[in-house]
């Protein structure tokens, strides 16, 4: 155990810090226009946003992380030689130029003024060097005077800010003398006095309160104005001054951009000036750079701008400035380090050890143990881990312990009550945790069930000594959302009877000694090894197997043949059954995989021959059949196409015949072992062909005659020994030993033999090459006429079919003619929503009218349920509850016989075809602006959300495409993913797929709505106050629903599942604001969807305003306009365009309906009138009166201090979500600040 640090004396207590506590911090370049604000950006981080000579060619900030250089670092990772290496990063944002009077709005000052407020430090450029191509806003340069433009213009807007709090905090203290009301006022007053406000003008008022009024400063002040950074603070204010988040009391480096001239000599004539007003404006650092020369070496190479640097005796200054930013804005880093990963973690300045472990995991912070220190400089002085403990300088810290820059640390913390990872029986600790992995470690004993740990996805444990069973919990359908375990290389044992679960994905149980027979099941895993283990029995389960494309059984006990299985391996890519007992012939069934790309059956007992099509085949990449009794020739017809066939071997086993001519059409082969059969005959002169050979064993057959003198150069391994050869061995196979030809072969002859080792020749490629770019070429003209023919034909299809088009049967008001019939469900018949295929939607001809489907007639042949099924939704109509088949009863789309388009996949989870999508049954959820969503039941048992676009509102063709790629591969846990998309022949087959969820689980987030929001196009679930049914409804939109019933309404959400919720839904958008960089456009409560019983929280149908025309972005607009999350700067737009910061209203409105139990449309009545839910929230809190708008329902909540408290914390977030564009925080602030109530 390493010893616990000696008490020492009492440190200094450190100057407190002005700022966030967050690891998250970020800085700002700031400056005049056309001072290199851009030029420098570009440069620090590599990218190549627009650097132009006109002012405010920036708007909208840019961001970028750059890296952190760190020697310290780079030997760290020396050291290990990690897996991974993840450096320290530092994030910069490039903000508009500002000018004169900006504190008043000038040159869009207010929104660049709201930029620098959202970060926490300031990089200040100033232009030193002239050059009459580029303006100056001023039309001359003078540093000094720019450097008090910039400081008074954030001075004079905190100082508008203090007035106005000070007028509120004297509103508040006539009516309370609440004591820290009176704190913040006196800390307002003196932060005015402080940057050495003329006294004139502060006056008194009535109360002997001070008053603040802003007038015209006369120039003799500007000297002696300090910003707020620069004064002494008070510990106890510095809690409060963080909260005004002012402009003046962020550290700034000042960065003095001169010509490469000057920087090259080092002289600079504006420098001394700018050196005399920093030093008495506060002291803070000074960094020259030339942008010019920053910007020359980042289009040279490497080598090339070292060069430059050595021979013009310059240095770049951007790692000095990348270091000195991070530093400034309180930032440092400490590492964990060993063979998988070398990681930077950093945290701000005066962290403890909890709180640094904190920023590993939220759990590390709650379980912690203590740390185990060591300083890098004890490291790297004694060399290693195991010296620095020899040397009695590895530590162990507690709470109290304060991180210094650099410590290398070694967390332990306690995950369950016992204090190690099994004891206990559950990981109650882990209860967020999402990404768990210990794998390579020493751990032992019985795994825990993890019942808790409802947000695990991906669990590794592999390589440690886990003993005992494989909880249950771990391979369930209802307890866990696993998609990701590995438990392999452990002692495991038992037997698994079946696998359930419907989101595990990825199900590695390989190298343990698990008994019995194959599971019964596999539920939804797509990956399943389970090799190196003592299973027993025969293949026959893998009948109900499905969905499988990588399958490992190698090294078990298995018996039997192998079954004739095809439906259930349409997907399987992969197949290992090695080093088994199995007998009996190959079977035919495996020919059927069109994607099987590997086959092993080797070190089995397999007899009869081999099937002829396998070598063939136009997917199979490797087959390996060795050690087995397949006997027979191997004769088999040449490939019709390009084999892809590159590794065989069909070594020991009993076939003869002659070695194949047809082996030299395999072109792509690397590998081919034949050796240990009873081949005979000459080798032929075709295996020449194997233009790429890189491997050959023909070893221990009776192959007679001369070897032929044309092998390919490629070739690198060679064994042709106890053979029957003769004559002399070609030139190009003399290099290899003579150990490839002995024994055996007693009649050939081996001139000038070489050494024992065996050499790898050379390979000669050239003509390879060139028979390649010949192939490409006659390839890429045929694919260039096959596509211009193509297009040509859809041209000529679309113009024809688009004429005979008839229009959509349309009311008086131009809406889809619907039946508002509430009779329309017949009898008995229990339906969980209008249940139809894309078939059952298509006219007997194509480009006629939809027959209108009555559901009298047909709901019985379309519904999904049989009246004898129990029914799982709460409206159907044997329980007495009101079913409204409003927009539904009748349905008016046109699409053709078949779905004749393409279809367009975003990731390669999902293969199907167009066909197939159109046979799906597809249950209508219903319509919004865009269109129409059906759920979509695929053959495979794969659930889609499938949105028929509306005519007209989808962009064309290649902006779509262009678009809709940006979503690919979006994966996050609470993000509904998108899929694909078809594009039909015509303008209204257009379709969006995305994920769907089970109905059992799923539920939409929507409060008490169905009153106040009766739009033909949007529907809603009445929950009434946010009653969760998840296992008794499911919600379909265009489906108007009632469950407000006695018996069957659940409990109300409480305030911890509604925090949750808001969590995770600022958890999505900030995946897509900052990941994605991309708005959702379209976020409301009908589109956040609640995910099983904890109710997890996904947004859904984002961005679609990118695929859509301005029309359609309009209508989406007007639709959130009317619903109530529409941001009031979209409403004077004539082409308004979605933005994070209308994300950020939409989603205070989502909190405040989270807080007030009413949806964004109420009305609200009072003695004020007719009021809004936002402007009712904020005049009751303006009245003092905030905590009257919260849930009535909550009501016994709130005497808990901890709900009251964390209920006024959202409140306060959801008032600054809604405040004006400008003021608004960013998406990941408020995440932040959600996540840590």
């Amino acid at each position: 155990m390493p010893p616990k640090a000696a008490k020492s004396k009492e440190a200094p207590a450190e100057r407190p810090i002005l700022g966030r506590f967050s690891s998250h911090l970020k800085i700002g370049i700031v400056g005049l226009p056309n001072v290199g604000k851009s030029t420098l950006f570009n440069t620090l981080t590599k990218l190549s946003i627009p650097a132009e000579n006109f002012p405010f060619c920036t708007i909208e900030p840019n961001e970028a992380r750059v890296h952190v250089p760190d020697e310290r670092f780079e030997w760290l990772c020396q050291l290990y030689k990690p897996k991974s290496e993840v450096s320290a990063f530092l994030e910069i944002h490039d903000i508009a130029g500002l000018v004169r009077g900006a504190h008043q709005g000038q040159g869009l000052g207010n929104n660049f003024l709201s930029h620098i407020r959202a970060v926490d430090g300031i990089f200040h450029v100033l232009r030193a060097f002239e050059d009459s191509d580029i303006i100056h806003v001023d039309d001359s340069v003078d540093p000094v005077r720019d450097l008090e433009v910039i400081s008074s213009e954030l001075r004079l807007k905190d100082l508008e800010f203090m007035e106005r709090r000070i007028e509120d905090l004297e509103k508040s203290l006539k009516r309370s003398n609440d004591k820290q009301l009176k704190l913040e006022h006196e800390l307002c007053f003196k932060g005015i006095k402080d940057v050495d406000m003329p006294v004139n003008v502060v006056t008194f008022s009535a109360r002997g309160l001070p008053h603040l009024r802003i007038e015209m400063w006369s120039k003799r002040h500007w000297r002696r104005e300090k910003m707020l950074a620069s004064v002494e603070w008070k510990a106890a204010d510095i809690e409060i001054l963080n909260t005004f988040q002012l402009l003046s009391a962020k550290p700034v480096v000042y960065l003095v951009n001169m010509n490469e001239k000057d920087y090259q000599r080092k002289k600079n004539k504006f420098l001394p000036k700018i050196h005399a007003w920093v030093q008495e404006h506060g002291g803070e650092t000074i960094i020259p750079v030339s942008c010019a020369l920053e910007r020359n070496l980042a289009d040279m190479s490497p080598d090339e701008a070292v060069k430059y640097c050595e021979e013009n005796e310059v240095q770049s200054a951007l790692t000095k400035i990348i270091k000195t930013g991070f530093s400034a804005i309180n930032l440092i880093y400490f590492f964990t380090a060993g063979p998988d990963e070398v990681k930077c973690w950093q945290i701000r300045r005066q962290t403890k050890a909890p709180q640094a472990a904190g920023t590993i995991h939220t759990d590390f912070e709650k379980g912690f143990i203590c740390a185990e220190v060591m300083k890098f400089e004890d490291l790297k002085e004694l060399g290693s881990e195991a010296a620095v403990k020899a040397a009695g300088k590895y530590r162990q810290e507690g709470k109290t312990y304060v991180v210094v820059d650099g410590d290398i640390i070694f967390f332990k913390f306690n995950v369950s009550g016992g204090g190690s990872l099994v004891s206990g029986g559950v990981a109650q600790t882990f209860g967020t945790v999402e990404v768990l992995d210990l794998s390579y470690n020493q751990l032992s004993g019985e795994l825990p069930g993890f019942n808790f740990v409802y947000d695990l996805q991906v669990l590794k444990l592999s390589n440690n000594r886990f003993s005992g069973y494989i909880p249950n919990n771990l391979l369930k359908g209802d307890s866990l959302v696993l998609t990701d375990l590995d438990l392999s290389g452990n002692n495991l044992s038992g037997p698994i009877s079946m696998i359930t679960s419907t989101t595990l994905n990825t199900l590695n149980l390989s190298s343990n000694v698990l008994s019995g027979e194959l599971p019964l099941l596999t539920g939804s895993c797509a990956v399943v090894d389970l090799s190196s283990n003592q299973l027993e029995g025969n293949l026959s389960r893998l009948l109900k197997w499905g969905n499988i494309e990588i399958l490992d059984l190698s090294h078990n006990h298995l018996v039997g043949s192998i079954p004739e299985v095809t439906a259930q391996f349409l997907r399987l890519k992969y197949l290992n059954l090695s080093h088994n007992s199995l007998n009996g012939s190959l079977p035919r069934a495996i020919l059927q995989f069109p994607k099987l790309t590997t086959l092993d059956f080797s070190f089995n007992q397999l007899d009869g021959p081999l099937l002829p099509a396998l070598l063939t085949s136009v997917t199979l990449k490797e087959l390996h059949l060795q050690s087995n009794t397949l006997s027979g020739s191997i004769g088999f017809s040449p490939p019709s196409g390009d084999s892809n066939l590159r590794v065989l071997d069909i070594s020991d086993n009993r076939f003869d015949g002659y070695f194949p001519d047809e082996f030299g059409n395999f072109s792509s082969i690397e590998v081919l072992n034949v050796g240990g059969n009873n081949l005979s005959g000459s080798l032929p002169t075709s295996i020449g062909g194997l233009s790429i050979l890189k491997s050959l064993d023909i070893s221990r057959n009776h192959f007679t005659g001369p070897i032929p003198n044309n092998f390919p150069n490629t070739l690198q391994s060679f064994n042709a020994s106890y053979n029957d050869l003769s004559g002399v061995v070609p030139e190009n196979l003399r290099k290899f030993s003579l150990s490839s030809f002995y024994p055996g072969n007693s009649q050939l002859q081996f001139p000038n033999p070489p050494p024992s080792s065996g050499h790898v020749p050379d390979g000669n490629t050239s003509k390879k090459h060139l028979r390649t770019a010949i192939k490409v070429a006659v390839i890429a003209a045929c694919v260039i006429a096959i596509i211009f023919f193509v297009l040509l034909a859809l041209f000529i299809y679309y113009k024809c079919s688009s004429k005979r088009l008839l229009p959509h049967a349309t009311d008086k008001d131009g809406r889809y003619q619907t039946s508002t019939n509430t009779s329309s469900v017949g009898g008995g018949v229990r339906a969980g929503g209008l249940v139809v295929s894309a078939e059952d939607l298509v006219t007997s001809r194509k480009g006629s009218s939809l027959d209108i489907i009555s559901p009298d007639e047909n709901i019985a042949a379309v519904t999904g349920f049989s009246p004898s099924k129990p029914s799982q939704f709460s409206w159907s109509p044997e329980s007495g509850d009101s079913f409204t088949a409003e927009n539904l009863s009748r349905l008016d789309v046109r699409s053709p016989e078949q779905l004749a388009g393409e279809l367009y996949f975003l990731d390669d989870t999902v293969s199907f075809s167009a066909g197939e999508l159109s046979r799906a049954p597809a249950e209508v959820l219903g319509r919004s602006s865009h269109g129409t969503s059906y759920r979509a039941t695929m053959e495979n048992g794969l659930f889609l959300t499938v949105k028929w676009l509306r005519e007209g509102v989808a962009k064309q063709k290649k902006d779509f495409a262009k678009e809709a790629k940006k979503f690919a591969n979006i994966k996050h846990p609470n993000v509904v993913g998108l899929r694909g998309y078809y594009w039909g022949p015509t303008q209204h087959e257009k379709l969006i797929l995305s994920d769907t969820y089970l109905q059992e689980v799923l539920l939409v987030f929507s409060m008490k709505i169905l009153s106040c929001q009766s739009i033909s196009f949007t529907s809603y679930v009445d929950v009434i106050k946010m009653s969760a049914f998840s296992n008794d409804i499911s919600f379909f939109r265009g489906i108007k629903l009632t469950v407000d019933r006695p018996g069957r309404k659940g409990p109300p959400l409480t305030w911890a599942q509604r925090l949750k919720i808001a969590v995770d839904v600022a958890r999505g958008l900030n995946y897509l604001h900052f990941d994605r960089a991309i708005p959702h456009g379209n976020l409301k409560a009908t589109n956040i969807l609640l995910d099983g019983p904890d109710l997890n929280a996904r947004v859904a149908d984002y961005c679609l305003h990118r695929l859509m025309t301005q029309s359609g972005i309009i209508e989406q607009i007007l639709d959130a306009g009317v619903l109530g999350y529409r941001a009031p700067e979209l409403a004077a737009l004539k082409k308004p365009q979605p933005s994070f910061k209308s994300d950020i209203y939409a989603f205070g409105v989502i909190l405040l309906e989270l807080l007030t139990g009413k949806c964004a449309g109420d009305v609200v009545s009072g003695e004020d009138g007719g009021v809004d839910l936002t402007d009712w929230v904020r005049l009751r809190v303006a009245e003092g009166r905030g905590s009257d708008c919260f849930d009535s329902v909550l009501t016994s909540e709130m005497a808990i201090p901890a709900v009251d408290k964390g209920m006024k914390k959202v409140l306060e977030i959801a008032l600054r979500c809604i405040r004006a564009v400008t003021e608004r925080p960013g998406i990941k602030t408020i995440y932040e600040d959600l996540s840590s109530i």
